[in-house]
């Protein structure tokens, strides 16, 4: 009997059970025992991804805010696909939803289907302050001393930085996620302000672009030691010691670095690559979905053939 652990949706957070081909969870029905379901009802089992969530209704349809799935502390970030562990989002045939975990055999042993070499280590490297840049093919996993580690999957990463300082002491290696905007690292607010001359304390940052050739604290970092205070929380760090980045020094860490930078960016834009696709893909099926409903005009007698022609000769035009 194996274990499946569930995250959201349509049956109680808790943990259930799949044998024989029998999945076994918890609904506000069957609270103690659980309701038993044959794993051959399951329309839909795919690792979780923003893919597999949209293709089963969007983050909502698992009664869940797009921020508590996809944010930095959300439930994708705290819960690494890795050889030990998958995180995956299911649908059943009569329309019930849910997100969970279980391991990679109970979840083939389901249906579900694993990429080749999904979760095992790309890379690693580790910066002068210890800190570990572990590289899936899944995403990155920052892990400093002491902590659990915080992983971003790719799709949230939009860009990959190494940075020098302006007296050479230090380089940092940056990853920025979503709009590359500067948040608190312990409670994920925008509202920050800095005691850089110019930005004085009390003075909002927020929104403001993370790092690169024209971000805010490209120039900042390496002037003078900048502190950074969250004003919602109060937490403060020093400006480029956020969750998302490695300090380094040598040239063999450099070079290291320089590896995983290429490594991310490859994969950066092999998932912009899909996303491109699937647009066009959505976009060929909308123009499917006007000339068939063109089509039944003309069957009605609504149109003529010739107006028929002529919307479909637009449509396949604009394509």
């Amino acid at each position: 009997m194996s274990e499946i652990k569930v995250l959201a949706g349509d049956f109680l957070i808790s943990n259930g059970t799949f044998s024989f081909g029998t999945i076994v969870l918890k609904t506000s029905k069957h609270s103690f025992v659980g309701e038993k379901i044959s794993s051959k009802e399951l329309e839909i089992i795919q690792i979780a991804s923003e893919e597999s969530i949209e293709l089963i209704g969007g983050c909502m349809e698992l009664g869940e805010t797009e921020a508590n799935l996809f944010g930095s502390d959300g439930i994708l970030a705290k819960h690494e696909v890795s050889e030990k562990e998958i995180i995956f989002v299911a649908k059943f045939k009569d329309g019930r939803k849910f997100l969970g975990i279980t391991d990679p055999s109970t979840f083939k042993k389901m249906g579900g289907v694993i990429p080749e070499g999904m979760g095992e280590s790309l890379f690693k490297c580790k910066g002068s302050d210890l800190t570990s840049l572990i590289l899936t093919n899944s995403g990155v996993t920052i892990k400093r001393l002491g902590e659990s580690g915080k992983f971003m999957p790719y799709s949230q990463i939009t860009s990959v930085d190494i940075n020098n300082t302006k007296d050479k002491s230090w380089k940092f290696f940056e990853i920025t996620e979503g709009e590359g905007k500067i948040k608190c690292p312990k409670c994920d607010s925008e509202q920050i302000s800095s005691d850089q001359k110019g930005f004085g304390v009390g003075k909002a940052l927020g929104g403001a672009v993370l790092f690169g050739g024209v971000g805010l604290l490209g120039g900042l970092i390496g002037s003078k030691k900048v502190m950074l205070a969250c004003l919602k929380c109060g937490n403060r760090w020093e400006a480029g010691t956020q969750t998302n980045s490695l300090k380094f020094i040598s040239p063999k860490e450099q070079q290291n670095f320089e590896m995983a930078r290429k490594i991310i960016q490859e994969r950066i834009n092999t998932n912009q690559n899909v996303k491109n696709q699937n647009v066009e893909s959505q976009q060929s099926y909308s123009d499917v979905e006007e000339i068939v409903k063109f089509s039944e005009l003309r069957d009605k007698g609504i149109i003529t053939e010739e107006e028929f022609q002529t919307k479909k000769s637009q449509i396949l035009m604009r394509s």
